[in-house]
């Protein structure tokens, strides 16, 4: 049985302005509890990128190679930095200049012309410094429409050209998101696209790709919508970047026209990098200060996510009969979208007609995400739902004897807030029960 998930992100914050996460539950449907801890990524919480972390181009050069990507990256002249999102920048321009660093000026590229030329687009990206094997890729991110927009969030070990592209995104069709695996040998050709309910240019959404040592998920707001069985062998460079595509007999076509908006933005809210956690770890809150407050004055309250949506809501059981949890349905407003379509690959063919290869829906399609901050300047817990509830939902936060110390029962808001100001130093445990499944976490104040 395929297995898909509920997350919880354990996120704890340091320092007043951005948030860094540190813990991440993966509540398996079928009772399998994963635990992954935060291990690189960035929050754009800075003035300007960093470089520590990031290329701003391909380490062979400013355009992929010649192929179907159009742009030129400039050396870091295509970034926004605001209110911590970064904006990759896509702009019409004109910039006379070799594409690829180590070849020579005539050297004709892929497309068949001349290394040293003029490019007519210019464009940001982000390249890791870091080669990454096995892991959970997370980004949080709103999209560009318009014709011959092209980005991207990929893995990408270079030779071999062994790939994981989590997302590709077509700007001329906002509510499509295509994912797929490229390598050389010993796998099989796999790719597909999802559609959602409302459109991936209107509002953040957030893809993860888990790479496992067997078997690939992918993610949309918490709920896994495809799989592939097969192993990655190579270390890769994690990507994100805007491209502009170009016409037949290109990929992902057309490319831009009169009416495409430019400058286009896709703006990153956070990249996120998670590896399992095996052994016993507890979270960590330090400096943190009681407030004195008198013990029965503890409270902790529900209260309204204040961005609403009006997207149309996902109903499984339209989708794939076979698979049909018995709770009662309660879809969260969201500003996200729901994928409607989780299926193992979907292609289209020569005349635009979709069709249908290797149905392999996940089994029992993860339904909710919980992320879970911490505010030691504020003292408090936080916990945003996001997706639908499909079963009862209990929080609780307890001493190391068991005494219950908070409770928080049948959940139907998007938000949970936990007051903390009472409590002395020492360890706590939050639970989180969804039907017959829990997850415990150790809490450390210092």
């Amino acid at each position: 049985m395929h297995k898909t998930v509920l997350f919880l992100s354990l996120v704890f914050s340091f320092f007043i302005g951005a948030s860094q996460p540190q813990v991440m539950w993966q509540v398996w449907l079928d009772g399998t509890i994963d635990r992954w801890g935060y291990s690189w990524g960035d929050e754009f919480s800075g003035d300007s990128v960093d470089n520590s972390k990031w290329l701003d181009s391909y380490p062979w050069g400013r355009n992929y190679s010649g192929t179907c990507y159009q742009e030129y990256m400039t050396p870091g002249q295509n970034y926004e930095l605001e209110n911590g999102i970064l904006k990759l920048t896509a702009k019409r321009g004109h910039i006379f200049a070799k594409g690829v660093h180590y070849k020579s000026d005539s050297a004709v590229l892929s497309d068949g012309k001349p290394n040293l030329r003029e490019w007519n687009y210019t464009s940001g990206m982000l390249y890791s410094k870091e080669l990454f094997k096995h892991g959970m890729f997370e980004i949080r991110c709103k999209l560009p429409a318009g014709t011959g927009f092209w980005p991207a969030f990929w893995l990408f070990a270079g030779k071999p050209n062994e790939e994981i592209d989590i997302f590709e995104f077509v700007g001329k069709d906002p509510k499509r998101l295509h994912f797929d695996i490229h390598c050389p040998e010993n796998c099989k050709k796999f790719g597909g696209d999802i559609f959602i309910n409302t459109d991936f240019s209107a509002h953040f959404n957030t893809v993860m790709g888990q790479w496992d040592e067997d078997i690939v998920y992918w993610h949309l707001n918490g709920e896994s919508f495809a799989f592939w069985k097969g192993s990655m062998q190579h270390a890769a460079a994690l990507i994100a970047n805007l491209g502009v595509a170009n016409n037949k007999p290109c990929p992902f076509w057309p490319a831009p026209d009169e009416t495409t908006p430019f400058p286009a933005y896709f703006q990153i809210d956070h990249i996120r990098v998670w590896n399992r956690i095996d052994d016993d770890f507890a979270i960590e809150i330090p400096d943190y200060s009681t407030t004195g407050v008198d013990p029965d004055a503890l409270r902790a309250r529900l209260t309204k996510f204040i961005e609403k949506s009006s997207a149309v809501s996902w109903n499984i059981n339209e989708l794939f009969e076979e698979q049909s949890p018995d709770f009662q349905d309660n879809t969260l407003n969201a500003t996200y979208g729901h994928p409607l379509i989780t299926e193992g690959s979907m292609f289209y063919n020569k005349k635009g007609k979709l069709k249908n290869r290797r149905k392999q829906p996940v089994n029992n399609p993860s339904q909710l995400s919980v992320r879970i901050f911490a505010y030691p300047e504020t003292s408090r817990i936080v916990l945003e739902f996001e997706g639908k509830i499909n079963a009862p939902i209990t929080i609780a936060l307890q001493d190391l004897h068991k005494n219950i110390i908070f409770s928080a029962t049948d959940i139907v808001e998007n938000k949970v807030e936990i007051d903390l100001s009472s409590l002395s130093k020492g360890s706590y445990l939050l639970r989180g029960e969804f039907g017959e499944k829990n997850v415990t976490e150790r809490i450390n104040l210092l």
